[in-house]
């Protein structure tokens, strides 16, 4: 026999270790194609992943965001899996309900069939940016088949028309859509954010939970006693409570409805309570029954740095010296800012020097600019309506300026004023039996908030 060679023992090596990594590669796929969490059987929601290019349409490359299997029970022997596989979807810039439906596999005639289906409830067009939709399929159950990425057949699909229902497009075994409107399942309830400010008040509430349309609120009720810029310091501290809808699956509906809210400035605190007058309007009050409301925000933005005062300076580009009308606040690219009270938004636009520029009237008599802006926020055009506290925009470097800041102008009668010598009138003051009311009002809350604060120690301690 001949003695082999060591040519030919490489080579045999070379072909073993090709067909170990062939094996192990195979074994890393395969995981990665089919995966089912580690649940119960008669869990009906199951989590499973495939692999990217095996997921709805092979030709688009967008994946959904989450893909879960609903049904009944796992049947082992035959290998079966849950009838039902849900798809979630979010719309991008520049994306449609069809759209969405086509980069998820649903064919041609479903896609045209559904969305008529839709219109005689709902305006498709409407269907916006960031908006969820869940599409759905029936599976035969195979596991073969899912490894495939074979969804199944589609049965329709589903979205939120607003915070408190949803509408179900769904095909019936005759091929037809039928579309309705249902009643979500929401629970609320009141809970607590607290912490401590290091930055500033905006990053820190981020921080302990709370929304940006949460912040935004927290933000407008002290905003008539605060001076963000100036006022705010490292080691001071917050508390709210507020209320939080979800849904039954524990997703965040929203959440508003602060009823209590403290912030200490060096050790001195500011408290306000949510209180309904005679009248039955809500308004927010201090211990003292009197209203924390004024007509216009101290400072429109959280967190920044005073760096130009109103009155006469050295313009920093045109370098001669000249009459600056307005305060600028620097500030990181992106901070947001908020509109200093309620009214009509007469310009939002590019405006020369000023970069994207907004004005806000507030009344016959006031009005405010913000300009330098990075963008404007979502809804933010000439003839919209803004509430007090309500992010307009965000800070930027846009026209003629040297670097991130927010130029902010107060205009009375149509001229510029300082804006930090501005004196706004004080709020209402509860007497009477509105006070005694308010200060019953004051103890309940205050022992909600003792209970659920107490109660969040003990759970964290465990």
């Amino acid at each position: 026999m001949t003695k082999p060679t060591r040519l030919s023992k490489f080579v045999y090596f070379f072909l073993s270790v090709i067909r170990v990594f062939s094996l192990f590669l195979s074994f890393l796929l395969s995981a990665k194609i089919y995966s089912v969490s580690a649940e119960t059987p008669n869990d009906d929601r199951l989590q499973f992943n495939l692999a990217p290019f095996s997921i709805g349409n092979p030709t688009i490359s967008q994946k959904p965001l989450k893909i879960s299997i609903h049904g009944t029970h796992i049947d082992s022997a035959k290998n079966k899996f849950p009838l039902v596989i849900k798809q979630t979807f979010r719309a991008n810039p520049g994306d449609t309900l069809a759209r969405i439906l086509f980069r998820a596999g649903v064919k041609d005639k479903d896609i045209s069939k559904s969305i008529q289906s839709l219109k005689n409830i709902y305006n498709p067009k409407k269907f916006g940016l960031g908006q969820e939709v869940f599409i759905f399929f029936e599976t035969d159950g195979e596991i073969e088949t899912l490894k495939q990425g074979r969804l199944g057949n589609f049965i329709g699909f589903q979205f939120y028309y607003d915070t408190d229902s949803i509408l179900k497009i769904e095909k019936t075994p005759t091929g037809i859509f039928k579309t309705s409107k249902q009643k979500r399942q929401l629970d609320s309830f009141f809970t607590i954010a607290e912490g401590e400010i290091h930055v500033n008040l905006y990053t820190a509430g981020l921080k302990s939970g709370l929304t940006e349309e949460t912040l935004a609120e927290l933000i407008r009720i002290f905003s008539w006693d605060v001076d963000f810029q100036r006022d705010i310091r490292k080691g001071d501290f917050f508390r709210v409570l507020f209320e939080k809808t979800q849904d039954k699956a524990g997703n965040l509906i929203k959440s508003k409805n602060i009823i209590f809210a403290s912030l200490t400035l060096s050790k001195v605190p500011i408290v306000v309570y949510k209180f309904k007058d005679k009248s039955g309007t809500s308004n927010y009050y201090n211990e003292k029954g009197m209203s924390a409301q004024k007509a216009l925000m101290r400072t429109p933005i959280d967190g920044a740095r005073l760096s130009s005062r109103f009155g006469r300076r050295r313009h920093p580009i045109l370098n001669y010296t000249m009459m600056h009308r307005g305060i600028d606040f620097a500030a990181p690219t992106g901070t947001p800012i908020f509109a200093a009270g309620n009214g009509l938004i007469r310009e939002a636009r590019w405006n020369g020097a000023y970069g994207r520029f907004i004005l806000i009237r507030h009344n016959k008599k006031y009005s405010s600019a913000y300009a330098h802006l990075r963008r404007f926020a979502k809804g933010i055009v000439r003839g919209s309506r803004v509430k007090q506290g309500q992010i307009i925009g965000y800070v930027g470097s846009s026209g003629r300026s040297t670097g991130p800041h927010l130029h902010y102008e107060v205009r009375r009668d149509g001229r510029q004023i300082n804006p930090l010598k501005l004196r706004m009138p004080p709020g209402k003051k509860l007497l009477g039996n509105e006070l005694r009311r308010f200060k019953q009002v004051i103890r309940k809350i205050d022992k909600k908030f003792a209970t659920l604060r107490l109660r969040y120690k003990y759970s964290e301690s465990n």
